[in-house]
């Protein structure tokens, strides 16, 4: 009875330092898991910081002006709103050219 008693003991305490040294082992192996991941984060920031946004293309706003009734009109006896921008003028937004 007390070498089965001493064997569960052992059986026990085998089981309680085994699964401590899986905690400690995990609880290393996920410290090193987030430092490599911080490193990379702070690795990829740094390439982001270096490159350089693509440049929009540069745009000015464009005065056209008004023409004559008659030409907005093209033959039509409608008046729009397309025809009164004709006649007016407005402004339209277009690409500089390099």
């Amino acid at each position: 009875m007390k070498l089965m008693l001493q064997i569960a003991g052992g059986v026990f305490l085998g089981t309680i330092s085994a699964a401590l040294v899986i905690a400690v082992a995990a609880n290393r192996i996920m410290q090193y898991e987030f430092e490599i991941g911080m490193q990379q984060a702070r690795q990829e920031i740094a390439n982001m910081e270096r490159s350089t946004p693509p440049a929009a293309p540069a745009t000015e706003k464009v005065w056209i002006p008004g023409q004559p009734i008659q030409t907005c009109m093209q033959g039509k006896r409608v008046l729009n709103a397309a025809v009164l921008k004709c006649r007016e003028g407005y402004f339209m937004t277009v690409t500089r050219k390099k």
